[in-house]
């Protein structure tokens, strides 16, 4: 189970099983990369599979994959936590109603769970039984390359409650509840619905496991912890002395701890030895072969799993906590973790943690006399004030208003619901994330007047998630986060100007309406796509081959098959047509062709 040898890609967890296509899901994350984010979309629809720096040039196929999604999927992420891309994009600025900012309801507590509930409906059209897959990770929707684990259950509803998922079914159906801001009455129905379907699954159990439940911290007054049991493996990136103490406390047999130098190196000597082993990752498996940590966005272990015995059976929970104190013990902090059980020898599960059937090779002992040479304390005082002004951003209620300036030019500018608190050491700045760095603007009026001016910005490049700076000048030290804010005044058509400057030419256009036609998760007419502008014409011949494009067959088998869906076609002409630049964008000769489906469609509506 825990072999290194045995990794699972991040989007191969997310695309649908054979014979089925994506029908809606949510997720949920404690920080999230905007770029990473703009890639799911595509392996959800099934849209071909490729390496995300690959997808992220595709802008023709990114615009068609959100397109389908968007409406399906919601992202539920930490207030705040939101990472800034490192390139800009104007499709950034669709994923606007895709993630929903929350916030834990603790006082003190964050929100960290890892998790995707996604629904799949069958292919075949005489089934009606949805597949639900659930995924409970240790791993953000991030770019990180940490060592990770994952859960990956699958099931169908039934007729009845399952007592042991009803924990997961309460924080799914919770999350519309937790976010800062409005959230359609689509998306909380949406997770109702899955909700309930998650409460009558039974999972598919994976090895020789017997059984599975989940506990949920941070949204009730009890709080999870490992039970009393005869003996104890611990993997956990991040500890405290008091939820260790705990651990250890509320065993028979401490065996493993697995962790970070750094955080091993705060916790006292004398708890590390009621420990019988206390290991690192090896600085080899810090990285990949080649690479080198210091351009990684993270790396090393990330993994939180707790193995226990009970009895002859042995209970391995994998999932969001940490051994800390907001995590585990005062559960401030929303976490969820999975607890499968299954039979065994004394020891065979903390042997698969530690041993060469593991991890084991990747690990070395802990040498409790390291020193790790303390954190420089100027800093640490710097980022705590930065996290002070994170918050006082975060928490303000800042709105970002459109006003049309001239011609396809909007002038911006933020507005707060009260002056923000900006610690007096601390600079800020701001700027939309379809936009460059270089047109940030400073947010000093924000210290003693509700607004902030934000500049001016093409229709295209309108978007409500805003970029944030915070810097502590005499420290070095500077932070950067996004937040997906409302937008009073978006220009209407903001979407169209985005499609225009996507589709770019009439080659762009051929190329879009080919996925269009494509389904979701249905034919895949992609490979087509590679003939654009051959010898036989723009269109081939209106036939496709070697050389064309298999439009006018497309458009048949469409309307034979599925006719409404000729409706998003009408709807893609009538956007592009808005503008005589977009207008320009369809072919003369596509437009007689499309007539002659117009008119069956007005004679046999659908």
């Amino acid at each position: 189970m825990l072999s290194p040898d045995t990794r699972t890609l991040y989007t191969s967890a997310l695309t649908p099983p054979s014979g089925y296509v994506y029908d809606c899901g949510v997720a949920t994350t404690f920080s999230l990369d905007l770029t990473t984010l703009l890639t799911i979309p595509v392996h959800l629809a099934i849209l071909g599979q490729g390496r995300a720096d690959e997808l992220l040039q595709d802008s023709v196929r990114l615009l068609e994959a959100i397109r389908r999604i968007t409406d399906l999927t919601t992202v539920y992420v930490q207030r705040g936590r939101m990472q800034v891309p490192r390139a800009t994009h104007l499709l950034y600025g669709l994923l606007e109603p895709v993630v929903v900012e929350v916030k834990a309801p603790k006082r003190g507590g964050l929100f960290h769970p890892k998790i995707w509930v996604l629904r799949y409906k069958s292919t075949d059209s005489e089934s009606t039984t949805p597949l639900i897959r659930v995924l409970v990770l240790s791993r953000n929707l991030t770019n990180d390359r940490s060592w990770d684990v994952c859960l990956q259950l699958e099931g169908s509803p039934g007729g009845s409650y399952v007592v042991t998922n009803r924990p997961l079914g309460t924080l799914v159906a919770r999350l519309p509840k937790l976010a800062m801001g409005a959230v359609s009455e689509a998306r909380q129905e949406q997770a109702r619905q899955l909700a309930d379907e998650v409460r009558r699954t039974k999972w598919d159990l994976p090895w020789d496991f017997e059984s599975v439940s989940f506990h949920v911290n941070g949204l009730g007054r009890s709080v999870w912890h490992p039970p009393v049991n005869a003996g104890l493996s611990v993997i956990s990136p991040f500890c405290s002395e008091e939820a260790v103490r705990s651990l250890t406390e509320s065993s028979g047999d401490v065996h493993a701890l697995v962790s970070r130098p750094e955080t091993l190196s705060e916790l006292p000597r004398e708890l590390l030895e009621r420990f019988d082993r206390v290991l690192v990752f090896d600085d080899a498996a810090e990285s990949e072969d080649g690479e080198e940590t210091a351009d990684l966005d993270t790396y090393g272990l990330h993994a939180k799993i707790y193995v226990t015995r009970r009895g002859w059976k042995n209970h391995v929970f994998v999932g969001s906590a940490n051994a800390t104190n907001a995590a585990i013990r005062a559960g401030r902090n929303v976490e969820v973790m999975a607890e499968l059980v299954s039979r065994g020898t004394r020891d065979s599960w903390h042997k698969t943690v530690v041993d060469s059937t593991g991890l084991g090779d990747l690990l070395v002992e802990y040498d409790l006399d390291t020193v790790v040479e303390p954190p420089d304390a100027e800093k640490v005082e710097a980022n705590r004030i930065l996290e002070i002004a994170r918050s006082g951003l975060s928490d303000v209620g800042l709105t970002l208003r459109c006003e049309a300036d001239e011609q396809d030019t909007w002038r911006l500018q933020l507005e707060a619901d009260s002056t923000v608190h900006l610690p007096e050491e601390v600079t800020a700045c701001a700027w939309l994330v379809s936009m460059s760095p270089d047109k940030a603007q400073n947010l000093e009026p924000l210290r003693n007047q509700r607004t902030s001016p934000l500049g001016r910005c093409s229709t295209a490049s309108v978007t409500g998630i805003v970029a944030f700076q915070i810097a502590h000048e005499a420290a070095g030290v500077r932070l950067r986060f996004a937040l997906n804010l409302p937008v009073d005044g978006l220009p209407e058509g903001r979407d169209g100007a985005i499609l225009r400057t996507v589709v770019a030419n009439r080659e762009g256009f051929l190329r879009y309406l080919l996925m269009l036609l494509g389904g979701l998760g249905g034919e895949d007419v992609l490979g087509a796509v590679g003939g654009l502008g051959g010898k036989t014409g723009f269109f081939g011949g209106l036939g496709g081959g070697a050389d064309g494009m298999p439009l006018l067959e497309e458009l048949a088998r469409v309307w034979c098959r599925e006719p409404d869906r000729l409706q998003e076609v009408d709807g893609l002409i009538d956007k592009l047509r808005e503008t005589p630049e977009g207008e320009e964008l369809i072919p003369s000769d596509f437009l007689q062709l499309w007539q002659v489906f117009v008119d069956a469609l007005e004679e046999f509506p659908p």
